[in-house]
């Protein structure tokens, strides 16, 4: 009997083992493939970035001036993660992660870079798997996997290296509502706990997930549909340890954040939630149509009350609706909460920095909003079997059209100056911070003449110590030293302890003769802030070049991309006759900055001193194009070509000054070549070289 009984099962079982098999395969096979072309899709997008560069705005503080990170991983640098609040963040595993990268890669922005385009990457293929594990839709899940790997709005987490926090907190979250789709199928104790491990990680690389116990309870509403056979006390209980964990973040965010917070007398309460309300839509608004995107949306206290009204009205009404459809089509509700929910530690309530809205915040609200609308545009469809061609053929466009558009914004990322001219350009005149940075970079890159005029535009910003600080290493860049001067002490003014304003005091100080200024100036500087390279230019300032040539040292060791400190320490080698090492330090700093008109100047003297007068006179006539005002590259210009007996050279040079500034030309001829004053010298000196270039 039990013979006939195995021989009849016999037959039944194989084929069903081969029919589940192939299923099974091409299920694999097509997450493998979404997986896949999600992958190329942020490569195709986000590649570029390796050759991009650091941003002066955040990456100094994250990575590019950071001893701690720059010291790669050690011991010492981790306990500095945990227990450090820098950059008004409490977030020690993105610490950890750049320090691994330095580690890995050393100080180079295009690696830094692609680690975020490949976190962006793993992100949308876990969202992917997420998606498609609770709700069993593969192509709806892959649809938004796609719109979030291409969406304009979240170029800002990729393409900046400061918010690493973006593209490692969503890992971890994304791996959080794995692990807990995987507790709520199979009621797995080691599943429940990995959630809560995962959360705890999530928080420290960003403290936005605060969130996420209220997104668990989301999900139970739908796609689990927990709600309607557990009861809500039950999902509260079961929630603990996630609030558990949020409780510390809060705490550590809000410590962190307590001087980056805008006052509540500053702003009321009314104005904090009509720009929430404003910020609300206008997400919406770019999340459609992606366009003026920039770094920094400035901040305004003048609201227009109708904007909030008419904002407050339209939140309101899909909430309404969102409500009324929730039998229905329950992902509208879940997806409209998420996305308002995932906002409020960012939306302004409590304002922290001056900027009314940020594309990265949208990184995690985003995905409530996609669920919400493909989900119901694949309802619709069902509906109606004869859109299923033109859907497709629809979201294939959009996807086409983002990945383009977002393409395009990643180039405004290649830098510091790209990026805040485009911000200036897409947000408005009066965005002075766009302003103030661009000035910064242009400093950076040499153009002294466009940073001034930055600078000048800016005047009125509330943070005018930043804005004269900058308008005088503009000026001192152009050779204006007493206008440099003048607003080193406009910078003072603004605020009295301004360690970098008492610096740029000294070295302006210094650069026109006033020793006993600069040393005063120096030394106030330091009493404020430790800082190598003004204790070098303080010990210039005394003779003592063997002591500035150590602090030197130091600096270039801290900061080795400033081409002014490479200026000053090659100054200082060459004063000591170290020439072959001055030679170096001056090549790097034109290398970093070739605008560097003091850099020019002090090479080309030594080169002149080392007796090769044709590359000096090179030099000194780049100096001149850097500053075409100014007679002084022109006279050391003639004086190098005269000593290598280009006499016609020469004396095109000595014309070119004199026509500049007659006396000025005359009294820098008298100091270089050390001849008693006499108002004549120069023309004296110009008929000499006539008669050698044979009177022309």
């Amino acid at each position: 009997m039990a013979r006939k009984q195995h021989q009849k099962k016999t037959p039944v079982r194989q084929p069903e083992r081969a029919s589940h098999a192939a299923p099974v395969v091409a299920y694999n096979l097509r997450n493998v493939a979404v997986a896949v072309a999600l992958a190329v899709l942020v490569a195709v997008i986000y590649t570029q970035v390796r050759t991009h560069q650091f941003i002066d705005f955040d990456d100094p503080a994250y990575v590019s001036k950071n001893e701690h990170v720059l010291g790669g991983l050690t011991w010492s640098n981790v306990v500095w993660a945990f227990t450090t609040t820098h950059a008004s963040n409490w977030h020690p595993l993105t610490w950890i992660s750049h320090m691994i990268d330095v580690q890995l890669f050393g100080v180079d922005a295009g690696a830094h870079l692609l680690v975020n385009a490949a976190l962006h990457a793993l992100n949308c293929i876990l969202l992917f798997l997420f998606l498609q594990l609770a709700t069993g839709a593969m192509w709806r899940s892959a649809m938004v996997a796609a719109l979030f790997a291409v969406h304009p709005l979240h170029v800002e987490s990729v393409a900046w290296i400061s918010e690493r926090k973006d593209t490692l907190s969503t890992a971890f979250f994304l791996l959080c509502l794995l692990s807990y789709t995987r507790y709520v199928k199979t009621r797995s104790l080691p599943a429940y706990i990995t959630t809560v491990v995962m959360l705890l990680l999530g928080l420290m690389a960003k403290p936005m997930l605060v969130t996420t116990p209220f997104v668990l309870l989301i999900l139970d509403y739908w796609p689990f549909v927990r709600m309607s056979r557990e009861s809500l006390r039950k999902l509260l209980v079961e929630k603990i340890p996630f609030f558990g964990c949020i409780v510390p973040s809060i705490v550590m965010t809000l410590i962190a954040q307590h001087n980056a917070m805008s006052s509540v007398v500053s702003m009321s309460l009314l104005i904090r939630i009509s720009v929430a309300m404003i910020a609300y839509v206008a997400y919406i608004g770019k999340t459609i149509w992606p366009s003026g995107l920039a770094i920094l949306y400035p901040l305004s206290t003048s609201i227009q009350p109708s904007a909030a009204i008419a904002s407050s009205i339209l939140l309101i009404a899909v909430t309404a609706c969102a409500i009324y459809f929730r039998r229905t089509m329950p992902w509208i509700f879940a997806g409209w909460a998420w996305f308002l929910g995932t906002l409020i530690p960012v939306i302004g309530i409590l304002q922290v920095g001056r900027q009314s809205m940020a594309d990265r915040y949208t990184y995690i609200p985003h995905i409530g909003l996609f669920v919400a609308v493909i989900w119901s545009a694949a309802f619709l469809v069902r509906r109606r079997p004869a859109m299923r061609v033109p859907a497709a053929v629809a979201a294939g466009v959009t996807i086409a059209l983002l990945a383009a558009t977002a393409h395009a914004q990643v180039r405004y990322w290649a830098g510091s100056i790209p990026l805040f001219a485009h911000a200036l350009a897409v947000t408005s005149g009066s965005n002075k911070i766009a302003r103030v940075n661009l000035g910064a970079a242009l400093v950076d890159a040499g153009d002294y003449s466009g940073a001034e005029r930055e600078y000048r535009a800016a005047i009125g910003y509330q943070d005018a110590e930043i804005v004269y600080k900058g308008l005088s290493l503009a000026l001192i860049g152009q050779g204006r030293l007493n206008e440099a001067n003048a607003a080193a002490h406009a910078a003072m003014k603004a605020n009295p302890n301004s360690a970098d304003a008492l610096a740029i005091l000294g070295s302006v100080a210094l650069a026109l003769g006033n020793t006993a200024e600069a040393q005063s100036a120096f030394s106030q500087s330091l009493k404020i802030k430790a800082d190598p390279a003004v204790e070098a230019r303080l010990d210039m300032s005394r003779g003592d070049f063997q002591e500035a040539r150590g602090k030197f040292e130091q600096a270039v060791s801290v900061d080795g991309e400033n081409a002014t400190v490479r200026n000053d320490y090659a100054a200082v080698l060459a004063r000591l006759g170290e020439d072959t090492e001055a030679r170096e330090q001056y090549e790097d700093a034109l290398r970093l900055n070739p605008n560097l008109y003091d850099a020019r100047m002090n090479y080309g003297a030594l080169l002149s001193r080392l007796g090769r007068n044709p590359e000096a006179a090179q030099q000194f006539q780049q100096a001149a194009r850097l500053q075409p005002h100014s007679p002084e590259p022109h006279v050391y210009a003639a004086l190098v070509n005269a000593n290598g007996r280009q006499f016609g050279a020469a004396q095109r040079e000595i014309e070119q000054a004199m026509a500049i500034d007659h006396d000025a030309s005359n009294r820098l001829l008298i100091s270089a070549i050390r001849i008693p004053p006499r108002p004549a010298a120069i023309d004296e000196y110009l008929a000499f070289l006539r008669q050698q270039s044979g009177g022309r």
